[in-house]
């Protein structure tokens, strides 16, 4: 899903999909399981896909640097029926296999496996649809009692937005904004 809004030209529509506003809005993505090494997941998070998809595309990127779907990977979907899809991802550095189920009108889980080299990986993903993206949503908001969100705000407390901002020129009053909002 998150993939979908940045690369909604470059993976194919699926039946399962159909209906669904599969590019577009506010998702809340549960993390089941995950072999993620190194660190550990969040447990739940948010997703704008709008702003996901304008952060992938958009023009705060430099110049000619655009989020692309390695031209190398091949797709080929395996199985595509309303209720089900299996995809396969075939790149240079590891084939990935992912299954999609259609829980219902607006929930969706997804299993990924996939091997690359002699790390192979798993994860486990549902997805629920929650409606329009929150009003200045970034990307990713994480659960606001995650383990991972409470390390952050630690962090952020203890930063100094004169110091951090004082590099955003016209945007400084913005940046300073921004790190208050995330304390919240």
């Amino acid at each position: 899903l998150a993939l979908g809004a940045a690369f909604a030209d470059e993976i194919p529509s699926l039946k399962a999909f159909r209906g669904a506003p599969l590019h577009k809005g506010q998702w809340r993505m549960e993390v089941l399981e995950s072999t993620m090494k190194g660190g550990q997941m969040p447990g739940s998070m948010s997703i704008c896909l709008d702003s996901l998809a304008q952060t992938a595309r958009g023009p705060s990127r430099p110049r000619g640097e655009q989020l692309q779907v390695p031209r190398d990977c091949k797709f080929r979907v395996i199985e595509d029926t309303p209720s089900h899809a299996v995809m396969e991802s075939v790149c240079p550095d590891g084939v990935m296999h992912t299954r999609i189920t259609r829980e219902s009108e607006k929930a969706y889980l997804v299993a990924v496996d996939r091997q690359r080299g002699s790390e192979p990986f798993t994860m486990k993903v549902r997805y629920h649809y929650e409606g329009a993206c929150r009003a200045g949503a970034g990307p990713v908001t994480l659960d606001p009692s995650s383990p991972q969100c409470q390390r952050m705000k630690a962090q952020i407390a203890s930063m100094n937005p004169e110091t951090m901002c004082a590099n955003a020129g016209a945007q400084r009053q913005m940046c300073e904004e921004q790190l208050q909002r995330s304390l919240a």
